[in-house]
This record gives structure tokens, sequence and C-alpha cells, in this order.
């Protein structure tokens, strides 16, 4: 993947994911704390790291 590539599949993953994660917040409107609600939020860069980290392992192993 070149760089570009990487920098918009980051944005696409890391959106959808926050998106996903504010809807839920917001239908099961909980009672948190701001703490939780930060590591809640929070919660799409790790995903988005962990996802691009396991498919550039991926496409790494198909090119060998």
């Amino acid at each position: 993947m070149s760089i570009l590539q990487k920098i918009l599949f980051i944005i696409t993953i890391y959106g959808i994911s926050l998106a996903l994660i504010l809807v839920l917040l917001w239908y099961f409107d909980p009672s948190l704390n701001g703490v939780v609600r930060t590591l809640i939020i929070s919660l799409p860069i790790l995903i988005s790291t962990v996802l691009v980290q396991l498919i550039e392992r991926k496409t790494n192993l198909r090119k060998k």
C-alpha cells in the first residue's frame, strides 16, 4: 500500500468505528462518567491501528 492509500484507509476505518460507537452511546444513553466516555470514544484509534496492521501483514504475506 502506498502512504496515501494507507492514510485514506486509516481515516475510513476510524470514521466508521467512531460513528458506530457514537451511535451506540447515543442509543443506550448510559450515565457514564467523563473518563469512561472518553475511553470508549478513543476506541476507534485502537481499532483502526489493529486493522491496518493486520491487513498490512496479510498483503505482505501474499507478496512473498
